[in-house]
């Protein structure tokens, strides 16, 4: 019996075959169990033609969570299933020069994120025009500087309530005053 997950279907129609990043705070939660609501969830975003992709470093980090093989078989048979593809997150596109007041920004304003956090966002920034969102419930990690809230949803995990959301890149009216605050410093 699927786990209830309340979320709005219209807020996700924009990523109607479109893509969604995946961080690995959501793949944690699919893995759980095949009925859990976060399967359910991206279940529903592939009936919508919505890719599901993550960054070669959020597999990894996903992957190396997996305490023995047979979790690690689990973990690797959950992206085939629901046809998560890695893609590769190059260290020419994190520093490229058409991304750094992006990748500044965001170092500056989530201050406590991981590598993998910037590179999955500054992903999403190097394709922005393609209105590409990342789900993950780490909301520390996408300030709203420089993300808005696209849709959220809340399911039940371990007898505890989790809320998740997918974020877009902020316009770029909202981009530039906030990389501009940054650019003249040093």
């Amino acid at each position: 019996m699927t786990k209830k997950l309340i979320f709005d279907k219209q807020s996700l129609e924009q990523f109607r075959n479109g893509y969604i990043l995946v961080d690995n705070t959501a793949l944690i939660d699919a893995s759980s169990e095949r009925d859990s609501a976060m399967y359910s969830f991206l279940s529903y975003l592939n009936e919508i033609n919505c890719d599901l992709v993550t960054t070669q470093s959020v597999y990894q980090e996903f992957v190396r969570g997996a305490k023995d093989i047979a979790q690690n078989n689990i973990f690797m048979s959950l992206m085939k299933e629901l046809g998560i593809e890695a893609v590769v997150n190059t260290e020419k596109q994190f520093w490229a020069k058409e991304n750094v007041q992006f990748r500044i920004a965001y170092c500056q304003e989530a201050k406590n994120a991981s590598l993998t956090d910037a590179g999955l966002s500054i992903y999403a920034y190097a394709h922005r025009n393609q209105n590409v969102g990342i789900l993950t419930s780490n909301y520390r990690d996408m300030p709203e500087s420089l993300f808005r809230k696209a849709s959220f949803f809340s399911y039940e995990y371990n007898r505890d309530i989790r809320t998740h959301a997918v974020y877009l890149i902020q316009s770029d009216e909202v981009l530039t005053r906030t990389m501009t605050k940054y650019s003249n410093q040093g």
